[in-house]
């Protein structure tokens, strides 16, 4: 999913958060993004934490290009996971 994509399908307020009622909401404009990917199999790694799954992903200069404001995260990993309620959420952490 393309950040053009994700503008035309959510609205995004002016910090780049998604405002829209649904599983994105309150999260990053990157959020559908790394769930598109994470659907697709590409996530670079999984771990359980608590009983829930984690999918783990490495922020590259590819995902800089398309969410420039990843960019003072590169090379940090973005944590991302689903509720049972279906709500998506992701944190940033250091590798």
């Amino acid at each position: 999913m393309t950040r053009q994509e994700i503008e035309e399908s959510y609205d995004i307020n002016e910090y780049g958060i998604i405002v829209s009622p649904g599983k994105f909401e309150g999260e990053m404009i990157y959020a559908p993004y790394y769930y598109d990917l994470w659907l697709n199999g590409c996530s670079d790694d999984e771990i359980e934490d608590n009983g829930e799954l984690i999918s783990i992903f490495s922020i590259t200069q590819d995902d800089i290009e398309e969410f420039p404001e990843l960019e003072e995260y590169e090379g940090m990993k973005i944590n991302l996971w689903e509720s049972e309620q279906g709500f998506v959420y992701l944190e940033i952490k250091e590798d």
